[in-house]
């Protein structure tokens, strides 16, 4: 997706943090801008903090250029300051610039964390690229009091998963974390960590990084990070385990599956690839070869008119296929579709249908249509059978299909795998390819 970005997703899939709103905005249009004009630099820096902490994002927009606007319409950008604001408090300072990677650089002292805030101006001061990311608390900078309310959350947490009082866990969830994991399965999730995990015995030294609050976790079983975003009243507003690196049995070098794309027509490769610059879903490990995919017309375009409906879009309502035999392990649906431009964070994957082809290779197709998941869990599928269609469900900015294969059914363990396609047919920019059976980002693909 342009915008759209995917974070770890648990096997219940909902409870998971607007990261979204919080991970880099990188949008780079301008030249390297030459050491010595670094306090033009200060200037725009401090009028976008004003105005960022005045919540006034009609006003950031005039700051930035026309490429800038372009890509980070006003509808966009507001929720995605409001965001910023909503976890991390207002700005109170910047630090002195520093210049990286052609970029000009502010620490920005928060109310709730620390922020890398990254600017790129054009020839006429005006914004070309605008970038916030977390990161740690500085050298002999005090932690504060939200990284007290953090660490006393997070031993509650410990002592509640341990005993099995799962209801109070549940009553530390802010309204919208409530609804999104119902007690229901906020309990078979704790129980089946327990079990797989056995007890917390330890929490390590906490850190900062994409938005959460992450702090290492010593289990009877194993090693987890536990990530823990708090809302302004100290209620959980994200939760999310990952299994710390090395801690799963690795992944099969590749898959035995012959897998057909899940789909026909033409659909255009936003996002795929072996790198970071070609798959935003790279440092995921289990999204580390996922594929973020549009259909197009016959002149390459995604979409007709100005994409403010789903209904402009032409891959929304396509049918979605089964790309291999296998049996269905997870079928979600019920999720409302968003409207293009806005994000659904607490239930990351929407509408979605996981299939089991072998003991070790599991696909993962989501952001269904609401209503349209034509299959159920048990179900034995065969290849190009309907699945359900299109949609714009979860943690989507509009109609799109994602589809990755993993090692293991329950996403906090799972490993990405490299996906090879049968019968693919591959053009980019007009030229065709051949012996391409993994496309990556800016590929137009269709079956053979």
């Amino acid at each position: 997706m342009k915008n759209k970005k995917h974070s770890f997703v648990t096997r219940h899939w909902s409870f998971v943090i607007a990261r979204a709103l919080l991970l880099a905005l990188i949008l780079i249009f301008a030249p390297k801008i030459p050491a010595q004009e670094t306090n033009r630099y200060t200037k725009v820096a401090d009028q976008v903090v004003k105005l960022v902490n005045a919540g006034d994002s009609s006003a950031i927009e005039k700051l930035f250029n026309d490429a800038m606007r372009q890509a980070l319409p006003l509808e966009k950008a507001t929720p995605f300051f409001k965001g910023l604001t909503a976890q991390f408090g207002k700005i109170q300072k910047l630090d002195a610039p520093v210049r990286k990677g052609g970029w000009t650089v502010f620490l920005a002292h928060c109310e709730r964390g620390f922020l890398d805030m990254s600017l790129a101006l054009d020839r006429d001061d005006k914004i070309s690229g605008l970038n916030f990311t977390p990161r740690a608390a500085p050298a002999g900078a005090a932690p504060g009091k939200s990284a007290d309310r953090y660490t006393k959350m997070a031993n509650q947490l410990v002592e509640l998963i341990n005993t099995g009082n799962y209801a109070g866990v549940q009553t530390n969830f802010n309204k919208k974390m409530d609804a999104a994991l119902p007690l229901d399965k906020s309990s078979t999730f704790f129980s089946e960590l327990t079990q797989q995990m056995g007890k917390i015995q330890k929490l390590g030294e906490r850190r900062f990084a994409d938005g959460a609050m992450v702090f290492p976790v010593k289990c009877e079983k194993g090693a987890l990070d536990m990530q823990l975003v708090l809302d302004s009243r100290g209620l959980i507003a994200g939760l999310n385990f990952t299994p710390q690196a090395g801690s799963s049995d690795a992944a099969p070098g590749k898959h035995q599956t012959e897998l057909s794309l899940p789909f026909k027509g033409r659909w255009l490769v936003f996002w795929g690839g072996d790198t970071k610059e070609l798959n935003h879903h790279h440092d995921i490990p289990a999204q580390k070869f996922a594929f973020d995919l549009l259909g197009v017309d016959e002149k390459g375009e995604t979409h007709r008119g100005d994409g403010t409906k789903n209904e402009d879009y032409f891959c929304f309502g396509r049918e979605i296929l089964a790309p291999a035999d296998g049996v269905v392990v997870e079928a979600i649906d019920g999720v409302r579709d968003n409207t293009p431009g806005s994000m659904n964070p607490y239930c990351l994957v929407g509408n979605c249908v996981v299939i089991q082809h072998r003991t070790n290779e599991f696909s993962v197709l989501a952001h269904f249509q609401r209503g349209s998941v034509a299959v159920k869990t048990g179900d034995q599928v065969k290849r190009g059978q309907l699945l359900g269609k299109c949609g714009n469900s979860g943690n989507s900015s509009e109609p799109h299909l994602h589809y990755h294969l993993q090692h293991s059914p329950v996403f906090q363990d799972a490993l990405g795998i490299k996906i090879l396609f049968q019968n693919l047919s591959v053009t980019k920019e007009g030229q065709a390819k051949t012996k391409m059976n993994s496309p990556v980002k800016g590929d137009t693909i269709s079956p053979e």
